[in-house]
């Protein structure tokens, strides 16, 4: 392809942001696809019929990603509101094997884990942000009663190591001393001290990384410390 005035255009980097330059060469950077999906519905039918939907504080609905030890995994769509329980036993139909459920973690890597015993918890942003979870992209990973909720948690931050940039200390150190500690403790050697050291570490991580990234890569150690803390404390060394 020549220009005008015949010469060969200039090259283009290889890497072009889609803010930038995307399909078709124009600006292409969409964020939050579900948000806006929403729109035509809300200028169809009303805000009070979208209004409508949901629960006090968190209206309409949300993709849910589910996932893990269910019998059905699925993208459901589901009014705020509905119980993780509706949706793991009603809409999945349950855990194969007719295994018991431990827990479920909700919100992906940076979300939390949730016992069995609190799973009649709303789809609600403020209900799931007191659990320590987070609403996220809606991911929901089922989790039955062979879990260690141990190495489910090393597995995660292993995950979020490797998503650092890298650009600020508490974060790209502190996860990495975090999977550390659980690389010990997965292998049942953990060290007297190890949960406080996790406990310091994940604060000093929330507090002084500079994205949310850093910011909320502690949130699957201290849910499941939170409720999971005797498998913790059965992984450190007599």
């Amino acid at each position: 392809m020549r220009s005008i005035e015949g010469k060969n255009p200039e090259p283009r980097p290889k890497y072009i942001r889609t803010s930038v330059s995307g399909i078709w060469d124009k600006p292409s950077n969409l964020n939050n696809v579900e948000t806006w999906a929403n729109v035509p519905l809300i200028i169809n039918k009303g805000h009070a019929w979208y209004t409508g939907i949901g629960t006090e504080k968190s209206k309409g609905t949300k993709l849910v990603s589910v996932s893990g030890h269910v019998k059905n995994t699925a993208v459901v769509e589901v009014p705020m509101g509905t119980t993780l329980r509706e949706i793991v036993f009603d809409i999945c139909g349950g855990i194969p094997g007719d295994k018991k459920l431990k827990a479920v973690h909700f919100g992906g890597a940076m979300g939390g884990s949730i016992p069995e015993n609190l799973l009649d918890t709303p789809l609600d942003f403020d209900a799931l942000s007191s659990l320590g979870a987070t609403m996220g992209a809606g991911g929901m990973l089922v989790l039955d009663e062979d879990t260690s909720m141990v190495q489910m948690t090393r597995t995660l931050l292993d995950f979020l190591s490797k998503e650092s940039c890298g650009k600020c200390v508490p974060c790209r150190e502190g996860v990495r001393q975090m999977l550390k500690v659980m690389d010990r403790l997965c292998e049942n050697k953990g060290r007297p001290g190890d949960i406080e050291l996790l406990e310091d570490l994940c604060e000093v991580s929330r507090k002084a990384s500079l994205c949310s990234l850093g910011r909320t890569a502690y949130s699957p150690v201290l849910s499941t410390l939170r409720f999971f803390r005797e498998e913790y404390e059965a992984s450190i060394a007599p």
